[in-house]
């Protein structure tokens, strides 16, 4: 049915929201665009960004972007001013800026898979952290001849780093800084009611949204409403759902990114999610959960965080439910891995990126400890832009 709606939809309403190159130039860059073909078929979509009067990239050091559930590339560039964006400021300050996709949203595709196909969106965590996050760091560094890169996750794009590098221990000698922006490897209890049900039986959701893309319909809803009431509904939801407030957003950056904000993924993604809150553990996708039914807490693999060796830093609000800081420390003390901490006082999850004075109060430093990080880098002025 949906499929028969989208044409009706595009033709009276035209699309209304660029596409990440599109933003870019809106603000003065330029954007190259890379595909990555994961060991199972997926092509995963990477946006290179350059400043247009530069004209070398090679020898620089390199800086990678990945985005949270739901959303795409697009989010770390949806700011209301360019100081807002911090792939901007990266590449202001001198570094070779890369931002990548998960299977699943606008920004992929399959060989031979289309999204009609159940198997198209047969994936969870374990994926992204298996696949997805090595294949795309190491088509970065094959490329650019670096022998590492910074990491910049955001929430989601956090936990599939941490999952990566557990999984793939070689990934912690190319990643030589992680940024954690709002890092989520447990999440605090969900209690409000009309999340309870899932997440005391996560296979709930299977049975109320299917095994395919989750709430594909949004998109269309996006494009059909006006953008003030679109913002209302994203407000109101968030509020109920997260019990967040958005006050430290204002309603200018709000416009800017919520049509961006929802990009689809799979049903089973937040499936692992909801058995991950309810474990309370940073664990592996529990296939046998689909059929449990009782309270009873499950045998489940977890993820070795011992493998993890990369200097992290971690950016949080301290209003942020999505976060428990404590447990991600407690998940830490299994590794010698150092850890630096940037707590922001009255910050929700989106405020790390969006919140109106977000380049003082996270961008500032970050770009302090990513520089304190890079010290001994050596610039380079030779090459050409598409090395």
């Amino acid at each position: 049915m949906l499929n028969l709606l989208r044409p009706i939809v595009r033709a009276v309403y035209p699309k209304r929201h660029p596409d990440f190159a599109s933003l870019a130039a809106a603000q003065g860059y330029q954007v190259q665009e890379h595909t990555v073909q994961t060991s199972d078929g997926y092509l995963l979509t990477l946006h290179r960004v350059f400043e247009k009067e530069v004209s070398c990239q090679k020898g620089k050091p390199v800086a990678y972007f990945h985005h949270g559930l739901l959303t795409n590339s697009e989010l770390f560039i949806l700011g209301d001013r360019r100081d807002k964006c911090l792939p901007y400021l990266l590449l202001e300050k001198g570094y070779d800026v890369w931002l990548g996709n998960n299977r699943g949203n606008k920004y992929s595709s399959h060989i031979t898979l289309t999204e009609s196909d159940p198997c198209y969106w047969d994936f969870s965590l374990d994926e992204f952290a298996h696949t997805d996050i090595p294949s795309i760091i190491n088509y970065i560094l094959d490329f650019t001849g670096q022998p590492s890169l910074t990491y910049i996750g955001f929430s989601q794009g956090t936990t599939q780093m941490f999952a990566a590098m557990s999984i793939n221990e070689d990934l912690n000698s190319k990643v030589n800084f992680f940024v954690a922006l709002s890092p989520v490897m447990i999440p605090q209890p969900l209690t409000h009611p009309l999340i309870k049900p899932f997440v005391q039986t996560p296979s709930n959701i299977t049975k109320v949204f299917g095994s395919g893309p989750l709430l594909p319909f949004v998109n269309l809803v996006n494009k059909a409403i006006p953008l003030p009431l679109y913002k209302t509904i994203i407000d109101v939801s968030l509020g109920i759902l997260f019990n967040t407030s958005g006050a430290n957003i204002s309603s200018k950056q709000k416009l800017a990114g919520y049509p961006y904000l929802f990009s689809v993924s799979s049903v089973k993604c937040v499936v692992h999610w909801f058995q991950i809150i309810r474990q309370q553990s940073f664990h592996k996708y529990y296939k046998a959960a689909v059929s449990k039914m009782t309270d009873d807490l499950w045998e489940v693999e977890l993820f070795d965080m011992k493998n993890l060796k990369v200097p992290c830093l971690l950016v949080y609000g301290d209003a942020d439910i999505l976060v428990d800081i404590d447990k991600t420390r407690q998940h830490f003390k299994q590794s010698n891995l150092d850890i630096q901490t940037i707590k922001v006082s009255g910050y929700e999850h989106m405020d790390t990126l969006w919140a109106d004075e977000v380049l003082y109060t996270v961008f500032a430093p970050v770009l302090e400890k990513i520089e304190e990080a890079h010290k001994d880098r050596v610039q380079s002025t030779a090459g050409s832009v598409f090395i």
